[in-house]
């Protein structure tokens, strides 16, 4: 191993062996930097595609680490256990598509800002030098919540935009009659530190409603968002209890959003969903004061140390960059059980459809292309669930037939837009907006047929059930032939590929398809099957039909 007179080391070819001599080399290099430097925590670096792995002596086993690409923080993180006086740290599955290039790779110490390691690293043979940015060059971080977000702090003009959108849907709200107030890390930043938080990705709003019953909070909550879909915003929940209000650029690229958080006492508490159920007094929150925030005027919770102290903990004034939350089990199930969840999958399929690399027509899409073209009726209607970027839609349209795509990828959405399909944004996640299409089907005199190429393995259970009641209803459509719903699925686990986070990596077995199937009274026929290429490798898949089989027990009665 060579180790540079200034502690670098090259990573040949991107290969790092993965041996007990490396680790012993990397803590014999560190202990002679720190002999040289009783300051010094003697760190030495390696990297490769894989992992990170730090020897660091003297320093507090449960630091909190930063790590840097060309002196730009990339991911915060604490060290974990160490092996054999090495830290090992694989790398976050969202971050891995950017190793790309070579880069000055740099450790930091949050606590102190100092630095405790440094190498340059060479992570494959490509000239570039190693960047996290989106499409549009957007600088990209490692969030709270593991996945790449934008760092609004960045980019200047992006970090104005933000500011002041903000206080604009702050006068907006208030304008509606509504209590809304600066929070989460918006108000932490504000009152820590005066300013945003350094790799903040968007601002944050409470909105404390006067209800206390779950069925009360969420129509208030929807009733909301009319009014600031009314008002020109796009919204997007992710739950009874919150909304997302984001801003688009042209091509349908999300430039940046804002969150409003319900809020609402109950008995004791104070609730806001996802995450606080604490006795934070009604005094400290209300009524809100005026307070200046980045050159504007924002409203702000009076007593915000007690907010930020139920949020945060009791330490909440000392910066921890790799800080996430911890929500307690009961406060989950209580708020999942209240509100659902409605996010499952999307900020995947949005950061895919944003890529660069993002292929425009998967494998085996041109297979089940074929497929649907010959099951589905000439004319009539058709609804293509999950529509993409449109491939599948513009295909079966230029056959002359009517065909309407929904996706809850917002790019995705834009993209089939501009490929001429009539797209709209729906999230099958959100049964109360399923059932709303499902009725629209049925008052529209045109019968309608079902497309959905590879995406019934990428939804929850539940989400398919609820697209199972779509679908049911969409056939008992009056129509003068048999009508069906065409679907692709992926039927075979891959283990060393599965990550929940990532739904193309999960299966559908037809065992499990039809048995889903078969309460909706509805049955499934297997038509072709094959193999295809994914980002995954090799996957066994098949194309088949969804046809009405007996009436439901419901539908009995």
């Amino acid at each position: 191993m060579n180790i540079d007179a200034d502690g670098s080391a090259r990573v040949p070819d991107g290969d790092l062996p993965r041996t007990s001599a490396l680790d012993t080399d990397l803590v014999h290099a560190a202990r002679r930097d720190a002999a040289r430097d009783a300051s010094d925590t003697g760190a030495i670096l390696r990297a490769d595609v894989d992992e990170l792995r730090v020897a660091l002596i003297g320093l507090d086993p449960d630091a909190t680490i930063t790590v840097s690409f060309d002196g730009r923080p990339i991911w915060s993180t604490t060290l974990p256990e160490p092996h054999r006086r090495v830290h090992r740290l694989p790398w976050p599955e969202p971050l891995r598509p950017h190793l790309r290039g070579s880069t000055r790779l740099t450790v930091t110490d949050a606590a102190t800002a100092s630095v405790v390691a440094g190498s340059d690293v060479t992570f494959d043979d490509s000239p570039e030098r190693t960047t996290v940015v989106d499409a549009n060059g957007k600088a990209l971080v490692v969030n709270k919540w593991g996945v790449l977000g934008a760092v609004v702090t960045a980019d200047e003009d992006l970090r104005q935009r933000l500011i002041a959108r903000t206080a604009v849907l702050c006068d907006d709200l208030e304008t509606l009659g509504y209590d809304v107030a600066i929070t989460s890390g918006t108000l932490l930043g504000l009152v820590r530190d005066g300013r945003m938080l350094p790799n903040d990705d968007d601002s944050d709003l409470s909105v404390i409603f006067p209800d206390s019953s779950p069925a009360d909070l969420v129509l208030r909550s929807y009733r909301m968002e009319r009014e600031l879909a009314d008002a020109g915003y796009t919204v997007v929940r992710h739950s009874g209890a919150h909304l997302q209000v984001t801003f688009l650029i042209d091509g349908g690229d999300i430039d940046h959003y804002i969150d409003i958080f319900t809020g609402f006492f109950r008995g004791e508490d104070f609730c806001q969903p996802f995450h606080l159920r604490a006795p934070v007094p009604r005094s400290s929150l209300l009524p809100t004061v005026r307070v200046e925030w980045e050159g504007v005027q924002v409203p702000a919770p009076p007593v915000p140390e007690d907010w930020l102290a139920a949020c945060y903990g009791a330490d909440w004034r000392t910066p921890d960059p790799a800080f996430h939350f911890e929500t307690p089990s009961a406060t989950r199930r209580r708020y999942e059980n209240w509100f659902g969840s409605f996010n499952t999958g999307r900020v995947h399929w949005e950061s895919y459809y944003s890529s660069v690399a993002a292929p425009e027509h998967l494998d085996g899409q041109q297979r089940y292309l074929r497929s649907a073209r010959a099951l589905l009726p000439a004319g009539g209607s058709v609804l293509d669930l999950g529509t993409g970027s449109g491939a599948i839609a513009a295909a079966l349209a230029g056959d002359g037939r009517r065909v309407l795509g929904v996706d809850y990828s917002l790019k995705a959405v834009a993209l089939a837009r501009s490929a001429g399909v009539d797209a709209e944004f729906l999230n099958l996640n959100e049964r109360r907006r399923v059932d709303q299409l499902a009725v629209r089907i049925r008052a529209d005199p045109s019968p309608w047929s079902i497309s959905a190429a590879f995406v019934l393995h990428t939804l929850t259970g539940e989400t398919r059930s609820a697209v199972f009641g779509l679908i049911r209803s969409a056939l008992r459509h009056p129509s003068p032939e048999p009508r069906s719903a065409v679907v692709a699925v992926d039927t075979v686990l891959d283990e060393d590929a599965y990550s929940f986070d990532d739904p193309s990596s999960w299966h559908l077995p037809v065992e499990t398809l039809a048995d889903e199937l078969e309460p909706h009274g509805l049955s499934f026929r297997i038509e072709r099957d094959g193999v295809r290429t994914t980002p995954h490798g090799e996957r066994e898949f098949v194309v088949g039909t969804i046809t009405l089989t007996t009436p439901t027990q419901e539908e009995n009665r």
